[in-house]
């Protein structure tokens, strides 16, 4: 059997691009900006997303990919490591594990140009008071996948 390589073009986003999905029209929560998204799934590593006036509903940890998160404008809120507390469910992605809060955990704001590496299976949540524009690429971890607690 032959096993059929299929490669994604090289991709150039400038930053007139990604400005303009950081003014995006904003909602109320934690979202995806839509054309992120788009080029999300033509292979982009990369998506955008918006914090507005708003925690994300439940915390989650991934098993298979370490998160990469970039603040570009705003003050965003997380909660990072601990243990996943409460009721636990599978993502969308059927990896990622869900739960109503964290126990344990520690609170950090991360400003413009400011990094915050989380590594598969660290629990975590996000949000912000007002508008915060972030970056988030996803990364497979280099030892594999990893056991979530």
């Amino acid at each position: 059997m032959s096993q059929q390589t299929v490669r994604r073009q090289c991709q150039v986003v400038d930053k007139e691009k990604i400005q303009s999905m950081c003014d995006w029209p904003n909602q109320t929560g934690c979202l995806v900006v839509e054309p992120s998204q788009e080029l999300y799934k033509l292979g982009f590593p990369v998506r955008v997303v918006h914090d507005c006036d708003a925690i994300l509903p439940m915390a989650e940890a991934h098993p298979h990919q370490d998160d990469l998160w970039l603040c570009v404008s705003g003050r965003a809120l997380f909660c990072i490591g601990g243990k996943l507390d409460g009721e636990r469910k599978m993502g969308d992605d059927g990896k990622t594990v869900l739960a109503p809060g964290i126990v344990g955990g520690r609170d950090i704001v991360l400003e413009p140009g400011h990094w915050l590496h989380i590594p598969a299976g660290q629990p975590h949540r996000h949000g912000a008071q007002g508008l915060a524009c972030l970056l988030i690429i996803k990364i497979p971890p280099p030892e594999g996948e990893v056991s979530i607690e």
